[in-house]
């Protein structure tokens, strides 16, 4: 599964950090260089919507290597 396919979270699930786009939308490590956006997860109700990232190792092969 490529990290443009994997199933984003609900927008109630992403942490703080997540929303902001300091942490990976997937493993929660802090994001440094290279991080790469996977897409938006929106709350329609709440009017959310924020872009979120995924590190280089999440965001190449769409895996999480946990936190």
């Amino acid at each position: 599964m490529s990290a443009s396919t994997r199933q984003l979270p609900a927008a109630e699930d992403v942490r703080f950090g997540q929303a902001r786009g300091w942490d990976c939308i997937w493993c929660g490590r802090r994001l440094t260089s290279g991080a790469v956006s996977v897409g938006r997860v929106s709350e329609e109700r709440a009017g959310l919507s924020f872009e979120v990232f995924a590190c280089p190792g999440c965001g190449k092969n769409g895996t999480s290597h946990g936190a």
